[in-house]
């Protein structure tokens, strides 16, 4: 197992990623809060105990948010996978995580396309705001794109790539060359 670093470029853009990432949980949990503060209103009329309880949902909304935010995102490849920890959770399908089992890699380079569109273009952002010239590019078998900003890209790169073709090779599958 082997962890590296997210790659932000300077210190503005990790500032404006975590606090892009800050605005989105807080707002996806603020919302969950919402809903489960009016299901407690319907139940219990406004009492001191409906205004205590609304204080401590929303307080603990905001450290949870907060919290997931200035946690350390990086990737981890293991054994079998890349692990890319965002700490997200506003992200439904892959809440604080994204995983790549070796086994569903179709390839692995750097990142040279169109740049930033906040993640709304089908592909999976590790982070907001990076330094472009560290990305690198993930492809799996559904072509789901992800892109990672790594700090020793061509590390990152031949290590998943001696890490997949050794699985392949464990499992009888054919080699492949990024």
């Amino acid at each position: 197992m082997k962890e590296y670093k997210i790659a932000y470029g300077n210190s503005f853009k990790k500032f404006l990623s975590y606090l892009i990432n800050a605005i989105f949980n807080f707002m996806f949990i603020s919302l969950l809060a919402v809903v489960l503060d009016v299901i407690v209103l319907y139940f219990a009329h406004p009492s001191t105990f409906y205004i205590i309880f609304t204080i401590i949902i929303f307080s603990i909304s905001t450290a949870t948010a907060f919290i997931l935010s200035v946690k350390p995102k990086k990737v981890i490849v293991t054994d079998l996978a890349v692990l890319v920890k965002r700490n997200s959770i506003y992200v439904l399908n892959d809440l604080f995580s994204d995983c790549v089992l070796y086994s569903q890699i179709k390839s692995c380079d750097m990142y040279y396309d169109e740049r930033i569109k906040f993640g709304w273009d089908g592909k999976k952002y590790a982070v907001r705001a990076f330094d472009w010239d560290c990305a690198v590019q993930i492809i799996d078998n559904r072509n789901k794109e992800y892109i990672i900003p790594i700090e020793n890209p061509d590390d990152f790169i031949d290590d998943v790539t001696k890490r997949v073709n050794e699985y392949r090779r464990k499992n009888g599958l054919e080699e492949i060359c990024f």
